[in-house]
């Protein structure tokens, strides 16, 4: 249907990312903070907390900003008659967005709710 041209549309995700955490920027450089809260599970007071400083906004710019440059040179280097190609192209989108979230943990950014994210993330990098 798209074709190699669904990369285009899958790089919107991870550049809208980059393009709100270009927006960011004056906040965190300025030492300030950008804070997000949900209350998940209000029965069991799991809160989940997200926290965007200046250490976040440089590992978002990088890991969503290289995620899209990617996505969007795929979309050049790949054939429409490529085997397999929405699948690749969904477990790339997927890989970027793991980053992004991965990045968030591993920086700190999650305050509350690490145990479902630790083990979300000890589940999708354990070894085989």
């Amino acid at each position: 249907m798209l074709g190699r041209r669904a990369f285009v549309v899958l790089a919107l995700p991870p550049s809208a990312a980059t393009g709100w955490a270009a927006t960011q920027w004056n906040t965190t450089a300025s030492g300030g903070a950008v804070t997000w809260s949900w209350r998940w599970m209000p029965a069991y007071d799991v809160t989940v907390v997200l926290r965007f400083d200046a250490l976040a906004e440089l590992m978002v710019l990088l890991a969503a900003g290289i995620g899209t440059l990617v996505l969007l040179y795929c979309a050049s280097y790949f054939t429409d008659e490529t085997p397999q190609l929405a699948g690749f192209a969904g477990n790339l989108l997927a890989f970027a967005a793991h980053l992004v979230a991965r990045t968030a943990y591993r920086t700190g950014q999650i305050d509350h709710g690490e145990l479902l994210f630790d083990e979300l993330d000890q589940q999708l990098t354990q070894e085989k």
